[in-house]
């Protein structure tokens, strides 16, 4: 005997049929949940604002854009999180978790490289970012101003402090 195992072979459109039922972009797969959506795609590809309601218009039985709003507004159930290649991401709560563990790295990586911040500054920055959050919600222009209002009992900012500026 060779040792060599022999693989099954699939057809073209076997493969692609499965593929695309996997996707949830079949009639018969459709889902009635767009967390179940977000699951099973361990992920929505959204950085672009209108590209999760496409994709889940096209993935779910009786979709209205108004559902993902409930779900990231409301029920809480889906989240917006900077992962995999840098991109934003809609998933849900419990998946956001392993992949914010499993992206980590190279997300804060990039992130410090963006924001032209060393390791170092950017371990004393993030502490003061989760303080000044907790418990809020903020855009990132609200989040500057607060900060800069509690750095201003300080005398600097810790974003331009981070910069060196």
């Amino acid at each position: 005997m060779s040792g060599r195992v022999s693989m099954p072979v699939i057809a073209q459109d076997v493969a692609r049929r499965r593929v695309l039922a996997n996707q949830h972009l079949v009639e018969r797969t459709r889902a009635d949940s767009i967390v179940q959506v977000a699951d099973d795609l361990v992920g929505l590809h959204a950085t672009s604002p209108t590209t999760p309601y496409l994709s889940l218009h096209e993935r779910t039985r009786g979709f209205g854009s108004a559902d993902i709003d409930d779900a990231i507004y409301e029920r809480r159930s889906l989240v917006r999180l900077k992962a995999m290649r840098g991109t934003v991401f809609l998933l849900s709560r419990r998946l956001a978790p392993l992949v914010f563990a499993a992206t980590r790295a190279a997300t804060f990586a990039s992130d410090r490289r963006w924001l032209g911040t060393n390791e170092k500054a950017y371990a004393r920055l993030a502490p003061e970012v989760l303080a000044a959050m907790s418990g809020q919600s903020f855009t990132v222009g609200e989040l500057r101003k607060a900060l800069r209002a509690d750095a201003g009992s300080r005398g600097s900012s810790p974003c331009c402090a981070a910069r060196g500026e």
